[in-house]
């Protein structure tokens, strides 16, 4: 299930940060788009190492085991044994001989064709929509086998995401052999509750594996509308009124989106809300939304045609627009697999952190449906339920609100605890990540205060934890440190003076240590890289940071160390022009070099 939330989480983002019908076009869609910390990146194509779910990992901070084709509206990487050319939006494969990796497409424009010459080989081949396209031709007067490992479920996956005239077509002199795993099949694909998936295919033999052109059986399971009881709350905004709607629950939201090439889009996003007494709060109203908005999302580009369109905010005494205490569980998905139990009820899994293994469980969830929503669960922990006794819901498409979807990929981390640090930001899997692992803890209550500083007392404590540092025998002592802002007593000397005896650090000058000074970004790298250097780690890895604009602020001493710091991956710039060396490092970026640096860098 894990699987399954990055595709809402797409599916979210992209409806919250661009209007998809004004990028629709034949060729890949070229660009990032930014709102706030968010970065998405809508278009790419590469050649990736299947995971232990089949398909490629996603990971903002690049995947080693990706070859890029075509990513952010640029070429990229070549694949072997192939070329890709834009001008056409075609990929061809010469005698590529590669049976454990995927060709993952995302947004590459409705008409992407692949020619295959020779004989040729994949573990599977994703195929992802969206308004840019996503449809798929399969040409030449080669062979292609797929998944013939049985390496993943499904040879071919698809994602049309509401795509005009999605399909998937086979040449007539290529021959395509998809495999499929036990539990799948050779061909799979996601949709809509408006779309009919079957019209993607003139497939109709059910074989396994099918060795003919053109032909294989394509699969659907059963998805419904979901939110989730334990998801985080979320305010609904500014309250909104709509003119003949007395009686309903608005909210409008300002949001600001930063485009790559710098230029910047506001806009009003509505969204109607419904009270169920059943389950004592509210629910979006999608159906509203996907009646009276653009692409499933009401937003206007002023308050005045917010206000011509018979909708207007509610003021206080003060005449200033009113922020609601209302919230309402955000965590929402039309990607859950649903299952049937002996009791006639039904469930699904969604995937949750387990304490004592620090890792994803899958738990199961009692689906129950809004009366005030129909067609719309509310998912809540179901105990007793005896996994093996679960079945897949009928094939057979049921009433409204149903989707016919099939699992999407994952790139969810589940909460935090933290009421600042929400679901799927870019430093939420980092800061689990560490206070997990018991590297950095909250600031009280039920804060981490992501924005917040560390100074360099706490980043040597940090530091030690990280080392799994003895500090035993270290007293609380300060007259063998030479830092007269060391006292003695508090709770950082011990690790201080592990660091110093250790020579990971000298301090700010010969008789400060700089304890409550905020740890700047230059000298958190060279925390890290002086520490993994004493401790025989290959530093070799240096980038060129010449190309950042302020690459004259980076002091003297921490060059190298910054250098080895972005070429290892552990940091990178504050944007594409800028390192900010002497910037204090924010919680948030330490938690993610932190993880990175634990992650990556081999200790023995």
């Amino acid at each position: 299930m894990k699987r399954s939330f990055c595709l809402f989480a797409c599916i979210l983002m992209i409806f919250l940060l661009f209007p998809l019908s004004a990028a629709a076009g034949k060729g890949p869609y070229e660009g990032c788009v930014r709102e706030e910390d968010w970065i998405w990146y809508p278009s790419y194509g590469r050649f990736a190492v299947a995971n232990e779910n089949g398909l490629p990992s996603e990971d903002r901070a690049g995947d080693s085991a990706s070859a890029y084709f075509w990513r952010d509206g640029i070429e990229s990487e070549a694949l072997p044994n192939s070329i890709y050319d834009k001008e056409t939006n075609t990929l061809t494969l010469n005698s590529l001989d590669a049976p454990d990796h995927v060709l993952d497409l995302y947004m590459m424009g409705e008409d992407f064709t692949v020619v295959v010459n020779g004989e040729c080989s994949l573990a599977g081949v994703v195929c992802r929509g969206g308004d840019w396209g996503g449809s798929l031709t399969v040409g030449g007067k080669g062979i292609l086998t797929v998944n013939e490992k049985k390496t993943v479920k499904s040879a071919f996956t698809f994602y049309p995401e509401d795509a005009p005239g999605f399909f998937f077509r086979l040449g007539e002199d290529v021959t395509v052999n998809m495999y499929a795993a036990e539990d799948g099949d050779p061909a799979s694909v996601a949709a809509d509750t408006e779309y009919d998936p079957k019209n993607i295919f003139d497939f109709a033999n059910d074989s396994s594996p099918p060795a003919v052109s053109g032909r294989a059986k394509a699969s659907f399971d059963i998805l419904v509308n979901a939110i989730f009881a334990d998801g985080p709350a979320v305010p609904l905004g500014i309250l909104t009124e709509r003119q003949g709607d007395p009686e309903g629950i608005y909210g409008s939201r300002e949001v600001e989106v930063t485009y790559a090439d710098g230029s910047k889009e506001n806009y009003i996003r509505v969204e109607r809300f419904v009270y169920s007494p059943t389950f004592e709060t509210y629910f979006p109203d999608r159906a509203y939304s996907q009646k009276n908005g653009s692409d499933g999302v009401i937003r206007f580009e002023s308050c005045d045609e917010l206000i011509s369109a018979g909708y207007r905010y509610v003021y206080n005494d003060d005449g200033e627009p009113m922020q609601s205490d209302i919230t309402y569980p955000w965590l929402y998905s039309e990607a859950q697999k649903v299952y049937e139990y002996d009791d006639g009820g039904r469930y699904t899994f969604y995937d949750k952190f387990d304490e004592e293994t620090g890792g994803m469980l899958p738990a199961i969830y009692e689906m129950k449906e809004i009366p005030e929503l129909p067609g719309t669960f509310f998912c809540v922990p179901a105990d007793g339920i005896e996994p093996d006794r679960l079945v897949p819901a009928s094939e057979t498409r049921p009433a409204s609100g149903f989707s016919v979807l099939i699992e999407g990929t994952s790139y969810y981390y589940g909460r935090t605890g933290f009421s600042d640090v929400p679901v799927n930001r870019w430093f939420s899997r980092s800061v689990l990540y560490c206070v997990r692992k018991g590297y950095i803890s909250g600031v009280g209550g039920d804060r981490f205060d992501p924005g917040g500083g560390l100074t360099r007392a706490m980043f040597v404590q940090i530091l030690a934890r990280i080392a799994n540092a003895d500090l035993s025998g270290y007293d609380k002592s300060a007259d063998t440190l030479p830092f007269k802002d060391v006292k003695a007593g508090k709770w950082y000397v011990k690790a201080v003076k592990w660091a110093f005896g250790n020579g990971y650090t000298s301090g700010v000058s010969s008789d400060r240590f700089g304890t409550d000074d905020p740890v700047t970004r230059e000298q958190l790298a060279s925390f890290l890289y002086t520490f993994s250097k004493k401790n025989g780690i290959d530093v070799s890895a240096a980038a060129d940071i010449t190309g950042y604009e302020d690459h004259a602020a980076v002091s003297k001493w921490a060059r190298v160390p910054l250098a080895w710091a972005v070429g290892s991956g552990l940091i990178s710039g504050t944007s594409k022009t800028a390192l900010s060396p002497k910037n204090p490092a924010t919680r948030a970026q330490a938690a993610l070099i932190i993880m990175n640096y634990v992650e990556r860098i081999p200790r023995g």
